[in-house]
């Protein structure tokens, strides 16, 4: 009796588990494949194994989704619009302390292949102040798997909406806007060929352009004239977010 039991409990678990292991391919046509994957290259060409015994090649441009046992495996897109939302901290010296400053991002662009490029805006703090960025985005992925390094250069300006017109303080941060760029190297994880996870750290360099109200007596009465002042402020950088294609 035990026998039958351990054979029967046996026989299920192969069972079991040659379902978990069978890959099912299904193509752009409709058409669907099942056997094991023994080789599959994006943008290149997918052999399996089907349960027939057959071997069979398909280009993996024909493939719409791909199940590899239970798990929904990852197909990369070629090309297409993309969104990536990512949060994180500014961290560099400050006037009288370091400065650990928030910063939020919102790049919206298009893919294609390995390239993505996009227009970024945000919010972002620095010596107290509220920044809001605009900036064109270049990242670039150096591998199509589920998981890939990444490469992130950012180019723009940034403006303080809430710069004051006039202050007479020499040592008050008044920043009415200026360059910025950033250079970035990061991971990418994809969930599914649609979500993304990404991890970055890299540098952010400001340029920033104020002014300040100087008096000078001249002997009867006060004058007042406005100083340009520049403000350079290097920053790292540490962002974690999500990428949708």
């Amino acid at each position: 009796m035990k026998a039958s039991i351990s054979l029967i409990i046996f026989l299920l678990c192969n069972v079991y588990c040659n379902a978990q292991q069978t890959d099912v391919v299904t193509l752009k046509d409709g058409s669907i494949y099942k056997g094991t994957i023994s080789e599959y290259v994006p943008n290149g060409k997918l052999i399996m194994a089907l349960v027939d015994g057959r071997s069979k090649e398909l280009n993996s441009s024909d493939v719409k989704s791909l199940d590899e046992g239970a798990n929904k495996a990852f197909v990369s897109k070629e090309k297409g619009f993309f969104h990536a939302s990512s949060a994180g901290a500014l961290i560099g010296s400050g006037v009288y302390q370091n400065d650990v400053n928030f910063q939020y991002n919102m790049v919206n662009g298009y893919k294609w292949k390995n390239f993505y490029v996009g227009l970024g805006t945000g919010i972002e703090t620095a010596r107290q102040l509220l920044l809001t960025p605009f900036y064109g985005d270049l990242m670039y992925q150096f591998s199509k798997g589920k998981t890939s390094p990444f490469v992130s250069v950012q180019l723009g300006r940034t403006v303080n909406f809430a710069h004051e017109e006039t202050v007479q303080n020499y040592y008050a941060d008044n920043f009415k806007s200026g360059n910025m760029a950033g250079l970035s190297f990061g991971l990418k994880n994809n969930f599914n060929s649609q979500l993304a996870l990404i991890v970055s750290a890299g540098y952010r360099y400001y340029d920033l352009e104020g002014d300040y109200d100087n008096q000078w007596w001249d002997g009867q009465e006060w004058l007042t004239y406005p100083v340009e002042t520049n403000t350079y402020l290097h920053r790292f950088n540490l962002k974690l977010g999500l990428l949708f294609n």
